[in-house]
């Protein structure tokens, strides 16, 4: 099967994984980030390596590849990525990687299961 690199100038988001999807968006005919009709969103394909700047995926012979200006995102496997919390501790740490701009969070949950008692 045939594979496309895609490589960023910036790192590659810590949560992409092997077996990910991963899709595009022209934003450039959108007018923005607002994708509006799904119908816009296309499959690249399977992620097979992640690297620090780029990601490699497999790619049907009839996908048209990304141009720079597109906008690249992924999604997880519901079938190993379902789980919740298990246990009686958990630790999160929440980082914004831009020094330049402030973040704003407006909401964190989580769903958890105990796993004994």
């Amino acid at each position: 099967m045939p594979t496309i690199t895609l490589n960023f100038s910036g790192v590659v988001q810590s949560s992409v994984q092997i077996n990910d999807i991963a899709y595009y968006v022209d934003t450039s005919q959108l007018g923005g980030f607002d994708t509006g009709n799904s119908s816009n969103i296309v499959r690249i394909g399977s992620v097979i390596s992640v690297g620090v700047n780029n990601i490699v995926c497999n790619i049907d012979s009839s996908t048209v590849p990304p141009s720079t200006s597109d906008f690249i995102m992924f999604s997880k496997d519901n079938s190993a990525n379902m789980s919740s919390l298990l246990g009686y501790f958990a630790k999160i740490k929440l980082v914004n990687d831009d020094p330049n701009e402030a973040g704003e969070l407006f909401s964190v949950s989580a769903n958890y299961f105990e796993s004994s008692k």
